[in-house]
């Protein structure tokens, strides 16, 4: 699914996904051994590496659900260009697994006061 995300330069930012198969069904993430992947020109992060800066499947996020933190520091890129991004799911077996589950363009905007 593309999608656009308009952030404000500078500010803090979650990103809530759910993620489904073919049949709309929730594709269970922590317990079938998936890293979820964030990616862009500016910013890259995932959920083993990160692991701070994602929520996955607890509390009120329940299978296939969760949340990507972007701080402030990460929101105000030094061009004013439009970027892509891709959310995706690996899997590190042989041969690896990735699967992108959502891409789009980030604008990151200035706040107007």
């Amino acid at each position: 699914m593309a999608l656009e995300l308009r952030i404000i330069r500078g500010d803090t930012y979650d990103i809530f996904f759910e993620i489904v198969d073919s049949d709309g069904v929730a594709v269970p993430i922590v317990s079938d051994g998936w890293t979820v992947v964030f990616e862009s020109e500016y910013i890259n992060k995932d959920s083993q590496n990160n692991p701070l800066d994602f929520i996955i499947e607890t509390g009120s996020y329940t299978t296939g659900k969760g949340v990507i933190v972007l701080k402030s520091t990460e929101t105000d890129p030094p061009t004013k260009q439009r970027l892509h991004y891709k959310i995706k799911l690996s899997k590190d077996v042989n041969p690896p697994v990735i699967k992108t589950v959502s891409s789009g363009d980030l604008f990151f905007i200035d706040e107007a006061w």
